[in-house]
């Protein structure tokens, strides 16, 4: 019996049998709703698994196959399935390999250049790494991908991203990004709430934690070499040029908190452990972000005026804390993060999904263009930061 056969059978003894795999899917709503759409599954690719449990690939890849709207038809793992076949985590990939194609029937390639040109339409959901993502970005569109969901940040750079973007424009691809915070509730909620307060002199945080242990620290800042800004911090960055028009051509300031700020170099790899720091653009708007590796496993959107809290959302609350836990007893190996944004994913996916059955744009999701604003801020945040620390 595989990883993910056994998980599942422990997953089926503590939750509803609607609730597969570790994605608390919900049961009734809009959400189940749009998954349970009529319109013909669409075929996505997924480029870049990773290790089960661990990585984005991976996770996207099981939520698809309980998605009614999708049929996922292929996988790609350029490591596992060539050099990196004896590498640390290659057993649990082939295992899992094993499972999809003998239940699924996916295919899995270690090369685009293996399988025919995609069929009209199809969705490639690319979730390698971060440095690998503009190559598998344009082999994507040379293998005829017609829409593509990029997880963020999509490239290590801006040339990259402009690049990318020229290129999908010339062939008319929509390209998404994986900013699942864009339609989080817990940062809705904050910002109607900021939005609504009557004052004009409040200031909102953006609190997002991570769940690593200090002797963790090594492996993560080498599997994210891109840094905290563009890997982690990234989201918060989006939201801030989403809903506050922070700009790298409109800041006036970046105020850094050296005292909560740690930078750190692990086997030769330095970056944040964890930062603060507050922007302001030419309007006048201002908004606190903090990120932490070692903070835990919350994200919190708070509103102050004046230094006293007014308000705030967290994520998870109790009742979606308590379905966490249940999915990680399930399954102690998978990354408590995957169960808490869960949702998220499912609504992004889902909005991209229903976008290309019904021909219209993805409703709240990040495009290509969002994106590369919210790079080009964190490489001005970077430069400020490394110049004050």
């Amino acid at each position: 019996m595989c990883i993910r056969d056994r998980y599942q059978r422990r997953v089926r003894e503590v939750k509803p049998k609607a609730m597969r795999s570790a994605m608390l899917l919900p049961r009734n709503g809009p959400l189940a709703r749009s998954l349970s759409t009529a319109a013909s599954p669409v075929p996505v690719f997924v480029a870049g698994c990773g290790v089960p449990n661990k990585s984005m690939g991976w996770y996207h890849a099981t939520q698809l196959l309980d998605m009614p709207a999708a049929r996922l038809t292929t996988v790609l793992e350029p490591w596992f399935i060539s050099e990196g076949a004896n590498a640390p985590g290659a057993d649990e990939f082939k295992e899992f390999r094993q499972t999809l194609e003998d239940e699924h029937g996916v295919r899995f390639t270690a090369s685009f250049k293996s399988v025919p040109q995609l069929e009209d339409p199809t969705l490639v959901l690319i979730g390698a790494r971060t440095s690998d993502c503009p190559a598998i970005f344009h082999q994507a569109l040379e293998q005829g991908a017609t829409h593509i969901y990029l997880e963020k940040p999509g490239a290590t750079s801006v040339d990259d991203m402009e690049r990318m973007r020229e290129a999908a424009q010339e062939l008319k691809v929509p390209v998404y990004m994986g900013y699942n915070k864009n339609v989080a509730r817990y940062v809705t909620e904050a910002i109607d709430f900021q939005a609504n307060s009557g004052a004009d002199d409040t200031l909102l945080t953006l609190i997002h934690n991570n769940h690593y242990q200090k002797s963790d620290l090594p492996e993560c800042f080498e599997r994210n070499s891109e840094g905290i800004l563009q890997n982690m911090a990234i989201h918060e960055l989006c939201l801030a040029t989403t809903y506050f028009n922070m700009r790298s051509d409109n800041i006036q300031e970046v105020h850094v908190d050296k005292e909560y700020s740690q930078y750190e170099t692990h086997n030769g790899f330095s970056d944040f452990s964890r930062v603060r720091f507050t922007l302001l653009n030419d309007q006048g708007q201002r908004v606190r972000i903090q990120a932490d590796r070692c903070g835990g496993n919350t994200s919190h959107a708070v509103v102050e005026r004046k230094g006293v809290e007014m308000f705030r959302a967290v994520v998870p609350d109790p009742a979606l804390a308590k379905k966490v836990e249940v999915g990680v007893a399930a399954n102690p190996e998978i990354q408590e993060y995957f169960l808490v944004q869960s949702d998220d994913y499912l609504t992004l996916k889902s909005r991209v999904i229903e976008s290309i059955q019904h021909k219209t744009a993805a409703h709240g999701v990040a495009t290509l263009d969002v994106g590369i604003e919210a790079l080009k801020l964190a490489d001005l945040v970077l430069q400020r930061l490394v110049s004050e620390m």
